[in-house]
């Protein structure tokens, strides 16, 4: 079994601290640098004053991505990690929020 870390990361301007496998430290950071500089870029251009309106816009773009790839090949290993994360974040917000 990986072992877990704790990081902290900050999203929207809100801190979130996640328990994660260690291997998937790097792919979160990516993830959460991916989205800020979407941030910065969408208050860029709609003058947004608040956080949740760019990420509403940004979850938008990342969900018709992910239904894209499902319907192209629902049996993908893409597709399968996406599930499994859903999954994952899924039962974070039930045992966190």
């Amino acid at each position: 079994m990986e072992e877990k870390i704790t990081i902290k990361v900050t999203i929207g301007d809100r801190p979130y601290q996640f328990s994660i496998d260690r291997n998937l430290e790097p792919m979160l950071r990516t993830a959460v640098q991916n989205i800020g500089d979407k941030m910065v870029s969408i208050r860029k251009k709609y003058a947004c004053k608040d956080a949740q309106d760019p990420l509403a816009m940004i979850l938008l773009q990342y969900v018709i991505k992910v239904i894209q790839y499902q319907q192209a090949d629902p049996s993908s290993t893409i597709v399968r990690e996406i599930n499994s994360l859903d999954s994952q974040l899924d039962e974070y917000i039930k045992n966190n929020l």
